[in-house]
């Protein structure tokens, strides 16, 4: 029993060392900011398999049609510029399994961000309240999928071996 409180005491004693130093001393800032430029670090080849876009994609489309939202009016807390602000969110995007469905105006329908890359993009279609506002009809038009969709009244996707005689009447 008296060697707990001794190591009470102990402990005590140094939490009241350490808020000492603390108010005493403050540590001064630091700040670190990568310097390099992703437009101008990585290749052609790399930048597209990094962030799935060209750099002339983001250069000359995305990020003009973003750029004033993600623009901070002053310096204050170091703000990030509106390019690597989009490249983080391109590269969270490339590294999972999402589904971003965009409209005739180029305005986003729906976006799915929960599933692991594991998780097939059919399942996630499945899932997703796209689907659901297609089946009940408050969506119209039409949707294009790749190969792994299946083909719905709503969802074109490409005939896989076009040439080919189907057995079915």
């Amino acid at each position: 029993m008296a060697r707990a409180n001794i190591d009470e005491d102990d402990f005590l004693e140094f939490v009241d060392v350490v808020e000492e130093v603390l108010q005493n001393e403050r540590l001064p800032k630091r700040y670190f900011r990568d310097v390099e430029n992703p437009l101008e670090r990585f290749r052609d080849d790399e930048f597209q398999n990094r962030y799935r876009f060209s750099k002339d994609s983001v250069r000359h489309i995305i990020l003009p049609m973003i750029q004033n939202q993600l623009m901070k009016t002053n310096n204050r807390g170091l703000p990030i510029p509106p390019l690597i602000q989009l490249l983080v969110c391109l590269r969270f995007f490339a590294t999972g399994n999402f589904q971003v469905a965009a409209g005739p105006h180029m305005e986003i329908l729906d976006i799915v961000v929960r599933h692991p890359g594991s998780t097939d993009d059919s399942v996630i279609f499945d899932r997703s309240s796209l689907r659901v506002r297609f089946e009940q009809h408050q969506l119209l038009g039409l949707l294009l999928g790749d190969k792994w969709y299946p083909c719905r009244l709503y969802l074109l996707t490409p005939v896989i071996q076009p040439g080919k005689k189907s057995h079915f009447k």
